[in-house]
């Protein structure tokens, strides 16, 4: 798949005009993929799972804009932390309900290292600092003749007020910590649902 994705990359480099550097952002996304958990550099076993994750949240939005744009540039990055952020807390969130079996499995990442109870803390202000990131685009007017980012501060505030609620009850045990992991999560998908149908509104 990787080689496919390099390969079709190639075809677009050749087809739509897109930098042939495009190949090599490809192939960056490709290498944090393949070695989060392949030998010998194991991201996932060395306590660094989690940054192959936040990068993906801005390659992830660069290569939609690379395709439109033809380019990288400010914007981009400005527009991408707050995604990254919330990817991020997908994986951390993911990393819940499974701290024993990675424990057993010798893994190494914040939810191990930590434990669940601080972890819910880093959860909670990672989604705050993304939520507040929005509020700071909407007061200061960044690109508002295209987006209304209060609209997107206040749908933000969906997994920002579970994640708080989730540090407050602080669930230690599997079982409990499991469900508190899958609303977070499930509040997280649904800002991400809004925040898709939005853009795409924008496009009508």
């Amino acid at each position: 798949m990787i080689i496919l994705s390099l390969f079709l990359t190639t075809i677009l480099v050749f087809t739509e005009n897109l930098p042939f550097w495009s190949v090599g952002y490809i192939g960056v996304g490709a290498f944090f993929g393949w070695f989060y958990s392949a030998p010998p550099i194991r991201f996932s076993y060395r306590g660094m799972s989690e940054i192959p994750h936040f990068i993906a949240g801005i390659m992830n939005t660069g290569w939609g804009y690379i395709l439109v744009t033809g380019t990288i540039d400010l914007n981009l990055l400005i527009f991408a932390i707050p995604l990254s952020l919330h990817l991020l807390n997908v994986i951390l969130i993911f990393e819940i309900p499974d701290r024993e079996a990675d424990i057993h499995g010798k893994k190494k990442n914040i939810i191990v290292t930590y434990g669940r109870k601080n972890s819910y803390l880093l959860i909670s202000s990672i989604f705050w600092i993304a939520t507040i990131y929005y509020f700071i685009l909407a007061i200061t007017g960044w690109n508002s003749q295209y987006i209304n980012f209060w609209l997107v501060a206040i749908a933000s505030m969906i997994p920002t007020v579970l994640a708080m609620y989730m540090y407050f009850e602080k669930p230690l045990e599997k079982d409990n910590a499991t469900k508190f992991a899958i609303k977070t999560a499930l509040s997280l998908f649904s800002f991400s649902i809004l925040f898709l149908v939005y853009f795409i509104f924008l496009t009508l």
